[in-house]
């Protein structure tokens, strides 16, 4: 009857959550050191999620693999993001850092870009694929990929703080 507007209802409520998040990150006038150790947390986190998804040995795990890509985060890299001049300074090593798909050929963004940027698609295409099935998303790979670069991150992270 008429069209379903989830969807944008969803993409709305994310740029309003979005901004609300810069705006309490500016507000707090977090330092360099308290968003490595966010950071850090929020990728070990990730990380989890992603080593216990993507080690489901059964052929028909597609509909948790589609689950776990909804419960990733990505809060602290979108306050990083927001943070300006304080970030580009905690985070050099970490922008030195390549996503791993070998799809994906540089994009011009820099690595938290691009991982922050392929988890809200994952999760948009989540939101989709329980609408309708996506069978050509290959979805235990995207997940795979994600996990090398939160992986790489994590350990980034660690040799930078010490």
């Amino acid at each position: 009857m008429y069209p379903d507007f989830g969807i944008v209802k969803e993409a709305t409520g994310l740029a309003t959550s979005l901004i609300d998040r810069w705006v309490a990150g500016k507000r707090a006038r977090l330092n360099a050191k308290a968003l490595v150790r966010l950071l850090r947390l929020e990728a070990r986190r990730n990380l989890a999620i992603l080593d216990v998804a993507i080690r489901i040995d059964d052929p028909d795990s597609a509909p948790q693999l589609w689950e776990a890509a909804t419960l990733l985060q990505v809060e602290v890299i979108e306050t990083i993001l927001g943070q300006g001049e304080i970030s580009a300074r905690a985070f050099s090593e970490v922008e030195k850092l390549r996503i791993s798909d070998p799809e994906k050929g540089p994009d011009g963004a820099g690595f938290l870009m691009s991982l922050y940027v392929r988890v809200i698609a994952l999760r948009a295409l989540a939101h989709l694929n329980s609408k309708t099935p996506l069978r050509t998303v290959k979805i235990e790979l995207r997940l795979k990929h994600m996990r090398d670069d939160y992986l790489d991150l994590v350990k980034t992270l660690n040799t930078s703080a010490a």
